[in-house]
């Protein structure tokens, strides 16, 4: 099948793109317009991130689990999910 027949028919199936006016995301074709109270939600998210992954406690977790996937023996590890 042509490539152009292909991305016609894809491009049919997607949805109307939203005004910037009403505070959402715009996508036109592979760019993105972000609102600013969105771009600044996803920078403190990110920082969030970030402080969690220089923490000494993450990095000794991560250097256990990675021993332990790779049939090193380790002290024993759970995986605790919380609801949230």
């Amino acid at each position: 099948m042509d490539v152009a027949i292909l991305k016609s028919k894809f491009e049919k199936k997607l949805p109307r793109p939203i005004g910037l006016d009403s505070g959402m995301a715009h996508v036109t074709g592979s760019s993105m317009a972000i609102s600013a109270q969105d771009r600044e939600v996803l920078r403190s998210l990110a920082s969030k991130v970030a402080e969690v992954a220089t923490d000494s406690r993450q990095q000794e977790t991560i250097s256990l689990w990675k021993a332990l996937n790779g049939l090193k023996p380790v002290r024993g590890l759970r995986k605790i999910l919380k609801k949230i």
